[in-house]
């Protein structure tokens, strides 16, 4: 016969077996939670590996363009002097046949006031607009000069072009535009880089006039696209009933 001292020990024994049956669920649940937790892992760390393969090669095709594009600005450079020096040769120097010598020109400054130029180097952008022969003719005089710098993008509009560059590519255009009026006995070739030179020159007169104070200053533009003003609208006779 069970006694009472029986009965509490089994209903003690029911409760213990009752604990370590959610003790055994709870730890199932964890184990679970582990495992999902495991596979997660697992799938970030192949995410990861994806990345870092994938940056790779991002980082070796940056390396082959950066190679390509310094190939590319070296042979530019080198047909726009090859187009300079024609450009600038005399007709003697093309075909060998003595020429009669040129007649008297203008002076012209082989080097562009100290002061401008320190004025534009502090530009940090500016926007050319021109026609695109205009810019073609700037790219083959000015291309070669060390610190003129080729943009990477041109607007063009109707034969019109928006080019932004820097201010050391604004020394450089115009260090080379005053040697090359300076230098060249071509008339065409001296009046086209005086014009873009002054153009370049008067704007940076007006950031040297009018220097922004604080805040954000007007973009500077650079225009060169001469047209006459627009005619005046003709004054219409007043009617004779005065309307």
């Amino acid at each position: 016969m069970f006694g009472s001292a029986d009965r509490k020990q089994l209903a003690h024994i029911a409760q213990n077996t009752q604990q370590l049956t959610r003790i055994t669920q709870q730890l199932g649940d964890i184990a679970g939670r582990l495992q999902n937790l495991a596979v997660e892992l697992a799938t970030v760390k192949q995410q990861v590996s994806d990345q870092q393969q994938t940056l790779h090669r991002i980082g070796q095709d940056t390396a082959v363009l950066t190679t390509g594009l310094a190939e590319i600005k070296t042979a530019a450079r080198d047909v726009s002097t090859r187009l300079h020096d024609l450009v600038t040769a005399r007709p003697a120097d093309r075909t060998g046949e003595p020429v009669p010598a040129p007649g008297p020109r203008p002076p012209a400054e082989a080097e562009p006031d100290a002061d401008v130029l320190r004025a534009a180097a502090g530009i940090a952008h500016a926007t050319l607009v021109a026609h695109r022969d205009t810019w073609a003719f700037l790219i083959e005089v000015a291309a070669g000069e060390r610190h003129f710098h080729v943009p990477g993008q041109v607007d063009d509009h109707d034969g019109c072009v928006s080019v932004r560059f820097s201010g050391p590519s604004i020394v450089a255009a115009l260090t080379r535009l005053a040697r090359v009026s300076a230098e060249t006995d071509n008339p065409v070739t001296r009046a086209v880089a005086d014009q873009i030179r002054h153009k370049i020159t008067a704007v940076v007169h007006e950031v040297v006039d009018n220097p922004r104070a604080d805040g954000d200053g007007a973009p500077v533009r650079i225009v060169v696209d001469d047209r006459p003003a627009r005619p005046a609208p003709e004054e219409r006779p007043p009617r004779p009933d005065g309307a």
